[in-house]
């Protein structure tokens, strides 16, 4: 359970933050700062936790 826990909550962020990146895209033609920050904030958290529970497991 805790590497589900571990993994869910970088990616749902990173998955909000590539919806409302394409949103804004679509309907402004650019793609806004905090949608970039999301994206951004969502795939290091991503990449650490990823490394935290492979460095678990070996």
């Amino acid at each position: 359970m805790r590497l589900k826990s571990s993994l869910l909550w970088p990616a749902l962020v990173l998955g909000i933050g590539l919806a409302l990146l394409s949103f804004m895209v679509v309907v402004e033609s650019e793609p806004g700062a905090l949608p970039l920050a999301l994206v951004l904030i969502g795939s290091c958290w991503t990449a650490v936790a990823f490394h935290r529970t492979r460095a678990r497991r070996e």
